[in-house]
């Protein structure tokens, strides 16, 4: 499958945008148990200059603030003289990986997360990558996972399926089927990379 390239850390905006199509009801984990990675604490710069803003909200939780560059551009206008809203997550390491759980309230109240698999290269370049659409419509069909699959019709060329899941199984659950899978199979949605802001004394 073709990856698609996803706009830098969609993280809460895949809510409300086509490009994010898979959510569950439950994180990988409890957020009580996670730990801050200070890695990610300070600024990020995307390749179309949008900063993320990444910083601890507590001892468990952490937020993401993107502002997006300053621009003249008549569609981003409206983006700009806009306050940022902050993306609120908890980190999960499973094995050596780690992932991102974004929490995101719906209108019926009931918390959704989207699911992403990170890295931090020596260089300073945060690499995140959605959950696949395809392999988490198959584990559900299959019955490998509890969740539901809605066809959205043939999108792209060459056209293929494109489908909502929404997994409702429990955490421990999907943390078994991720263990047993090579993470860059379930995790092939990438996003754009960041990179680190250096601050003075780095």
């Amino acid at each position: 499958m073709k990856k698609r390239v996803l706009p830098a850390l969609g993280l809460a905006l895949c809510f409300l945008l086509t490009a994010c199509v898979v959510d569950s009801e439950n994180p990988l984990g409890s957020p009580e148990s996670a730990q801050i990675d200070q890695r990610l604490q300070g600024d990020w710069v995307a390749k179309n200059g949008d900063i993320v803003h990444f910083s601890a909200k507590d001892a468990h939780w952490m937020l993401a603030v993107t502002t997006p560059k300053a621009s003249e551009s008549p569609d981003r206008s409206t983006a700009n003289n806009k306050k940022p809203e902050p993306d609120l997550f908890f980190v999960t390491t499973i094995g050596d990986e780690t992932y991102f759980n974004m929490r995101s309230v719906s209108e019926d109240s009931k918390p959704k997360y989207s699911l992403f698999r990170y890295t931090i290269t020596p260089d300073q370049t945060l690499h995140m990558w959605g959950m696949s659409q395809d392999e988490m419509a198959a584990a559900v069909r299959a019955g490998k996972l509890k969740g539901t699959v809605q066809d959205r019709g043939a999108t792209g060329k060459p056209p293929r399926t494109d489908v909502d899941v929404h997994l409702t199984d429990s955490s421990e659950h999907l943390v078994k089927f991720i263990s047993r899978h090579d993470p860059a199979d379930i995790f092939d949605e990438e996003t754009d990379p960041l990179t680190k802001v250096a601050t003075k004394g780095d």
